[in-house]
């Protein structure tokens, strides 16, 4: 909890600081949220299209909820 509070501040100065919203994302995530942290995680790539931890995350969440295809494309950007 207190994690994501400081990402929600952080993301409060600056709603383009991908940085913060993988991390949140990263949280939600272990924390079992896996929705959360997907929408985050797109947040993320949204800000910084070639930020590769959260392509790679994305990647594997697709790949553990059966979406082949859009794991094969997270993958891609993420080794590109």
């Amino acid at each position: 909890g207190e994690a994501i509070a400081a990402y929600d501040r952080a993301l409060a100065f600056d709603p383009d600081f991908a940085p913060a919203w993988y991390y949140r994302g990263v949280e939600k995530h272990m924390a079992g949220d896996i929705a959360g942290a997907v929408a985050d995680l797109e947040k993320a790539v949204a800000a910084d299209p070639d930020y590769v931890e959260a392509l790679a995350l994305l990647a594997d969440n697709a790949a553990k909820r059966g979406d082949a295809e859009a794991a094969r494309v997270f993958a891609g950007r993420a080794a590109a």
